[in-house]
């Protein structure tokens, strides 16, 4: 992406290579769409190779790069996806594709998973890092992969 431009103030690029920003949309949210993309793909089709029939973790799955790895994860047939989040944006994650939200707030994240997932699931996105890596470590079935960001 650097030799794109990534990192620059000005870039030309051929305009079938653009797109129109909403009315009402600021610069800033316009170049955060693209970030969250770019992170979210990234980390489960490169680093944690999202495959069909398997299971993910996403925390704060009501924020930017949670919503874009939800919306991405529809791409692979049959992924059951664990989301966190306050139970007032449990709605909102379930139209984007969360099949069980859990309430952070109230919940053992951990002990919800394990009740719906005895085994396990197969992937863990921790952007919270200290005991958490462990609890999400701890998830895993055999072979499971944790892709930690943010930090």
């Amino acid at each position: 992406m650097n030799r794109a431009g990534l990192w620059s103030e000005m870039v030309v690029i051929p305009v079938s290579h653009t797109f129109l920003m909403p009315d009402g949309m600021s610069f800033e949210e316009a170049a955060a769409i693209s970030v969250n993309y770019v992170t979210a793909y990234m980390m489960i089709y490169d680093f944690a190779n999202l495959r069909p029939n398997q299971s993910i973790l996403v925390h704060m799955a009501a924020g930017g790069v949670g919503t874009a790895v939800t919306q991405l994860c529809k791409i692979v047939k049959d992924v059951t996806i664990f989301g966190t989040a306050l139970a007032s944006k449990h709605e909102t994650l379930k139209e984007n594709g969360v099949t069980h939200p859990i309430d952070y707030s109230t919940l053992d994240y951990a002990e919800e998973v394990r009740k719906i997932s005895p085994n396990g699931i197969d992937i863990v996105l921790d952007p919270l890092g200290g005991g958490d890596t462990t609890k999400g470590f701890n998830l895993l079935k055999p072979m499971g992969k944790i892709v930690l960001y943010g930090k």
